[in-house]
């Protein structure tokens, strides 16, 4: 058997399909300052750092994470398949009580996944693009409160009024369920668009 050697460049860039690799790339990707920096080749972090000022996780959902919430609906719900593969569903959320909340249907895809693994994270990513909001946490199936299920969610994305009354009887009527994500910790995304 030959042996071969890689040199001190080759044994610290990413073990990815391209030099450009698949977290964005190149000499300035966070992988590769994270090798660079003393990190063990063939082990990819669960977080790789980000530059100065990039990002930060909060432990708990705080007063600027709150009103982040409250303000921007358009959310990309995340779990897992039964397979252990990740999936997502792009979703119109409501920001209440300190958790998020969605609408869906009761035989959904997603209602199955999120009850068989609970543990979940959603992007909450506004049109506009300047920063989004990655919370992680813990996923629960709820009948919706026939109290509230008449009440309009305020929301930046446009839903059409004929299709908001068909949805609120879905609920009413047992069709639809709530999932409720209660927030663990968050991290800002900036500038989170690709252009």
């Amino acid at each position: 058997m030959r042996a071969t050697t890689r040199s001190a460049t080759a044994a610290t860039r990413p073990t990815t399909r391209s030099s450009a690799g698949l977290h964005g790339g190149g000499a300035n990707s966070s992988l590769w300052r994270w090798r660079r920096s003393g990190g063990t080749v063939g082990v990819i972090p669960r977080v790789c750092p980000g530059p100065p000022g990039y990002g930060g996780s909060v432990p708990a959902i705080g007063p600027d994470e709150d009103a982040f919430l409250a303000s921007h609906t358009r959310v990309f719900l995340l779990g897992t398949r039964a397979d252990g593969s990740p999936t997502g569903w792009p979703m119109v959320g409501l920001h209440r009580d300190g958790a998020l909340e969605f609408s869906t249907y009761r035989r959904s895809q997603k209602v199955r996944d999120l009850g068989r693994n609970p543990v979940t994270a959603c992007v909450v990513a506004p049109a506009d693009g300047t920063r989004a909001l990655a919370v992680r946490g813990t996923a629960e199936i709820v009948a919706a409160d026939p109290g509230t299920v008449a009440e309009p969610a305020p929301s930046d994305v446009r839903v059409e009024p004929e299709i908001a009354a068909r949805a609120r009887a879905r609920m009413a009527s047992g069709q639809r369920v709530v999932v409720r994500v209660t927030p663990t910790a968050a991290t800002w995304v900036p500038g989170w668009t690709a252009e």
